[in-house]
């Protein structure tokens, strides 16, 4: 069996990735796998299925390996050791485990001419840009709500399937619009089989609460890694 679909849950954001955009290279080690493909940068994506196929796997790393997803703490704690580290983002991911959800709200589907004023309404602008965005509604999920004309809420989906991006101008908060653009994602996900999660950064205590209570449960951390250059 596929290592994808033998631990689904742990490597859904490998088969997303895969799904969207071409690969590089593909290596298993018994059921650990990394790959390397480029959406925004080239990304290269490390999972273990056993502590014992360490070796062999951080092996495989190249010097242009530079830009790393790892789930796994052994992992994590290798590269601290090993090689220098210009920065890291961790984050807690949750599953979505709740009831069948149907979509029930007339919310508009981005066009790829909104991207430019996703990105400069963006708070994590640093780690994306305009390109990476139009990819995101090309190939995922964008879906926004209107008044007026105006955008004024949005969410997409990342290149690992990962429900983000999302964002609601100040003046219209504390309306359940979020909530609501949550709920249609999934809802668009589950007609596709495919498990909804997100990524939340772990100090973020009050977001993660809210998504458990949607019906978010946690699975572990993810860890965004960017090596310097050897």
């Amino acid at each position: 069996m596929n290592p994808c679909a033998k631990y689904q849950k742990k490597n859904i954001n490998l088969k997303n990735f895969k799904k969207d955009y071409l690969l590089e290279r593909e290596v298993f080690i018994g059921d650990s796998i990394i790959l390397t493909g480029k959406s925004d940068h080239f990304w290269t994506y490390i999972s273990l299925a056993s502590v014992d196929d360490l070796d062999q796997v951080m092996d495989l790393l190249r010097p242009q390996d530079t830009r790393l997803m790892v789930q796994d703490s052994c992992v994590l704690n290798y590269l601290k050791e090993k090689r220098a580290i210009e920065w890291i983002m961790s984050c807690q991911k949750l599953i979505y485990n709740g009831p069948k959800l149907s979509m029930m709200y007339p919310v508009y589907d981005l066009k790829e001419t909104d991207a430019d004023y996703i990105q400069a309404m963006n708070d994590y602008g640093d780690f994306t840009d305009v390109s990476y965005i139009k990819s995101r509604i090309k190939k995922g999920i964008g879906l926004g709500i209107k008044e007026q004309d105006q955008l004024i809420a949005w969410v997409l989906t990342h290149d690992d399937g990962a429900i983000g991006f999302i964002k609601v101008l100040p003046e219209y908060r504390n309306k359940g619009y979020a909530k609501l653009l949550t709920h249609e994602v999934i809802a668009r996900q589950q007609l596709e089989n495919t498990l909804s999660f997100v990524h939340i950064e772990k100090d973020n205590m009050k977001s993660i609460a809210l998504a458990e209570k949607v019906g978010f449960e946690s699975f572990g951390q993810v860890h965004w890694i960017k090596l310097k250059d050897i």
